[in-house]
């Protein structure tokens, strides 16, 4: 029964009213401060698990630790649906370690993966100090950890659950580790690997962005591409390069040995695009190491053989421009131009395994006898 029935308007009632009827607005007002509380605790719970892991920086450079000596960046997807993995990586069977963890876990763990950054510290090829690889993508943490375990215990080894800077982290055989980091990140790598990422995404400590020189070459040179590589020469390096222009009798290349740091794109998709920039001590060194790599071209070219052969087209088609003090190569095939560059490719290597096998067969064999030695039959 309705209160206002019992007691009509401009009534009067003796008496307090009966405890279990309230006043409507009373009813509202407690409803609306349960429901305030409710979202303040859904709002804090959201904050604690999201607002507190970050999204990966966009830039790849951004997520690499300042002091990188090289950095690298994949487009996962655009390489695994590339004409040129299919050519040179899934015919020849080099996609059996993907296809082997997908085996184990029941599922590919790259399509959770949308792109992948390497970067290295150190200067030597051999002993770089640290090497790390940050994953970025839509990924499923629990189903992630899990076969990474699984795939580890194939192996036979084992993980076991640590923390690394207040992250937890999986570790396993000898010092290599992985965590999440962010809300969409993976980090993998050395403890103090992890540590400097977790740094980078969630501490806001300096980059490798950060680095004038490497982000000027990444802006030359990552354009619509899909793999791209920058990075310093150190001072023995570049010594190597004059050493292997030497050995090559190739003594105007050697000027390419002035490069203080470099940057690779790549792009897979409709054919094969390459862009290389090369950061040289001066404008002028830069002028004549463009003059050294278009006659070293024009040389190759005047082969008979590398003339009437699948690579003169792609040396054709290489372009060299100075542009202040960076020195800029850019080259484009089509399909047909990078099957062709690919079979000419396969047949060199098939060739050369024949040559090693030949050489391994008479290695094989019995030395002569002294008589066999003397007679020229």
């Amino acid at each position: 029964m309705c209160v206002s029935h019992m007691y009509p308007a401009g009534s009067k009632r003796h008496g307090a009213a009966p405890p279990a009827v309230q006043e409507p607005r009373a009813v509202n007002r407690r409803n609306a401060a349960i429901l305030l509380g409710v979202v303040a605790a859904v709002g804090l719970g959201s904050w604690l698990l999201v607002g507190r892991r970050p999204h990966l920086p966009a830039a790849p450079l951004a997520r690499a630790p300042h002091g990188s000596t090289a950095v690298g960046w994949i487009d996962v997807g655009a390489v695994l649906s590339s004409r040129l993995w299919e050519r040179v990586v899934e015919s020849h069977g080099g996609d059996e370690g993907i296809r082997r963890i997908e085996r184990t876990c029941g599922f590919d763990p790259l399509a959770q993966i949308d792109d992948v950054v390497l970067f290295a510290t150190g200067d030597e090829p051999e002993a770089l100090e640290r090497v790390g690889v940050v994953a970025r993508g839509r990924l499923d943490h629990e189903a992630l950890a899990a076969c990474v375990g699984e795939v580890v215990q194939a192996d036979g080894g084992e993980v076991r659950r640590v923390e690394i800077a207040g992250v937890p982290a999986v570790a396993g055989r000898g010092q290599s580790r992985a965590a999440f980091v962010g809300a969409d990140g993976v980090v993998a790598g050395s403890e103090a690997t992890v540590r400097d990422v977790v740094g980078v995404v969630r501490d806001g400590a300096r980059a490798a962005s950060d680095d004038p020189a490497l982000g000027r070459l990444w802006e030359r040179v990552a354009g619509g591409r899909h793999v791209v590589l920058v990075g310093h020469l150190p001072a023995h390096w570049r010594e190597a390069i004059r050493r292997m222009a030497r050995d090559a009798e190739r003594g105007s290349l050697a000027s390419l040995a002035g490069a203080r740091s470099f940057g690779v794109g790549v792009r897979v998709t409709r054919g094969l695009g390459v862009g290389v920039a090369l950061e040289m001590r001066d404008a002028a060194q830069a002028r004549e190491a463009e003059a050294a790599v278009r006659a070293e071209i024009e040389r190759t070219l005047d082969d008979p053989m590398t003339s009437l052969s699948a690579l003169a087209p792609a040396l054709r088609r290489i372009d060299a421009e100075a542009q202040d003090r960076d020195l800029i190569l850019t080259l484009s095939l089509s399909d047909s131009q990078l099957d062709d560059l690919v079979e000419l490719g396969e047949d060199l290597w098939e060739q050369a395994g024949e040559r090693e096998r030949r050489r391994g067969a008479r290695r094989a064999l019995p030395p002569p006898e002294p008589d066999e030695v003397l007679r020229p039959e």
